[in-house]
């Protein structure tokens, strides 16, 4: 039966993918796991080392076989806001409750598809939120695409955002550059990709009307010299 032959080529493929698939398997639970997990305790002892602000460590969740985590996490912090309330007899005022950041971290999740991704989270406190409250860093990629170049540059992403997230790291003097690379690593997140294309289209559209008017002003300007 010549019309079904194409059976055997799906055959073929699936075969494939499946031995990919095995394969990405068997490098992460041999050695990619653990380079993750080692550079990020490496980060963890050298930050404490030189004293750094936010308390870092570093877990694995491999509960589940085949989907599983690794994260390096920023500390709980104080924020310094305190919420207090007037005793109704005394008038005297009360803390009732100090507000404190937390959730800043970078995950490395490994999926069943045998892809690996790399997200970063925000600090969060009861009076912010993000509404943008990940980014993934980078494409998801299998194992033997991770390097201590790709561990560097996703440690130091996280570390901006962790300041740049924390109460304690927004100051005003280098807020706008800071505003700036936030911006860049929302447009790296292919989540977002398809969004920001449409605003810049709507953007550019937008920016060209304006460019249009003001060269007919100005062709105007000459033509009435």
């Amino acid at each position: 039966m010549s019309n079904l032959t194409f059976i055997k080529t799906e055959k073929s493929k699936l075969d494939s993918n499946r031995q990919e698939l095995l394969k990405d398997r068997k490098l992460w639970g041999d050695s990619t796991k653990q380079m993750i997990h080692s550079y990020f305790q490496q980060v963890c002892k050298t930050a404490e080392e030189v004293e750094y602000f936010f308390r870092l460590s570093s877990s694995i969740n491999d509960d589940d076989l085949n989907e599983e985590t690794i994260q390096l996490s920023a500390g709980v912090n104080k924020t310094g806001v305190f919420v207090r309330e007037r005793d109704p007899e005394t008038h005297e005022l009360e803390t009732k409750e100090a507000y404190v950041e937390q959730g800043c971290c970078l995950v490395a999740s490994f999926g069943q598809d045998g892809n690996i991704s790399f997200m970063v989270f925000p600090y969060e406190s009861p009076r912010h939120e993000w509404s943008n409250a990940s980014i993934m860093l980078y494409p998801p990629m299998r194992p033997e695409k991770v390097s201590e170049k790709v561990l560097r540059k996703s440690v130091k992403k996280f570390m901006f955002y962790a300041r740049f997230t924390s109460a304690w790291g927004t100051r005003a003097d280098s807020l706008s550059f800071s505003v700036v690379l936030f911006y860049w690593l929302l447009l790296l997140d292919i989540r977002n990709q398809r969004k920001v294309r449409q605003k810049l289209i709507e953007v550019g559209y937008d920016w060209s009307k304006l460019v249009g008017a003001g060269v007919i002003g100005y062709l105007v300007a000459l033509l009435t010299k």
